[in-house]
């Protein structure tokens, strides 16, 4: 009886080691091969900005940060779907949680002490103050409006408004840039701050002609990218970081750039330098002008 209980205990465990010897390696060879589990507890989360996103006619998030973020998301088998907050209210969640993507800022020494992490640059624009076509002042920097108590309306949260405020100018926030352009042709603001990028598309949403605006002056050239927030898993940054890279390399963004020049009618470039921005035409040593087909809107 003892021999036969051995006999078929040997029997089960050289059967049990056999089924062990398949399994053994193709676990290992899964553990290699799988994708890091970062598609879980995510949060992208962006304003109403256009070019870079924005909601269609039809109600439908889209704009040329959306679509970087989609083939991202794409790369690295995230199902997030994508939050849309008033800026000031989407700053404040990304600047209090970790695991959260912000889209998209400027990289200023504010952002960097709220501890976010840049990848990019998605963008770049041309900051600048816009007044009414029909006033002639033409201020030539931030301290003179300040000092003419000039009634400057920007964003809430926007990078250009805290700026302004820490400088003593009147500011009037905003949810979001077509309230402040509103508030700027109905004679309720002298100068409004946005950036060439957004002109066309406010002007357009707002009813407005295309000169009805003037440039006063530029506040200065940068990028916009893509936030991380403080405290995010850094295998989750890291894989975020290496997508944009990998995605610098396929053609992708030459491709995306003729994509928005032919919706907007407006001359789109790429380069890793500055990202997106409106194509430069020098001549002589001045800047070409073009027409935004999309609005008509004028652009240096």
């Amino acid at each position: 009886m003892v021999n036969n209980l051995v006999l078929v205990s040997f029997a089960v465990l050289k059967r049990a080691t056999g089924w062990l010897r398949i399994l053994v390696p193709l676990l290992l060879c899964a553990s290699f091969t799988a994708k890091p589990s970062l598609a879980s507890e995510i949060r992208l989360l962006t304003g109403i900005e256009p070019p870079t996103n924005y909601l269609d006619d039809r109600g439908k998030l889209t704009g040329i940060a959306v679509d970087i973020i989609e083939e991202l998301k794409r790369s690295l088998d995230v199902d997030a779907q994508i939050e849309v907050y008033p800026w000031a209210r989407a700053l404040k969640l990304a600047e209090s949680n970790p695991d959260v993507v912000l889209f998209t800022d400027t990289k200023t020494p504010e952002r960097e002490a709220m501890g976010f992490h840049f990848i990019g640059p998605f963008v770049t624009r041309r900051h600048m103050v816009y007044s009414r076509a029909s006033d002639p002042t033409k201020p030539q920097n931030l301290k003179e409006i300040a000092a003419k108590k000039a009634r400057v309306v920007g964003m809430r949260g926007d990078w250009r408004t805290q700026l302004f405020k820490r400088d003593g100018a009147a500011i009037e926030e905003t949810p979001q840039h077509l309230d402040s352009v509103r508030m700027l042709l109905a004679g309720r603001a002298d100068f409004w701050l946005s950036s060439d990028l957004e002109l066309p598309l406010m002007l357009k949403s707002a009813g407005a002609e295309p000169d009805a605006v003037n440039e006063a002056f530029l506040i200065r050239e940068a990028s916009s990218y893509l936030l991380v927030s403080r405290g995010t898993d850094p295998a989750r940054l890291d894989a975020w970081q290496r997508a944009f890279a990998n995605l610098q390399t396929t053609g992708f963004f030459e491709q995306l750039a003729k994509k928005w020049s032919r919706k907007l009618g407006v001359s789109y470039e790429y380069s890793k330098a500055k990202g997106m921005h409106l194509q430069e035409v020098s001549d002589f040593g001045y800047f070409s002008y073009s027409l935004c087909s999309h609005c008509g809107t004028r652009f240096r």
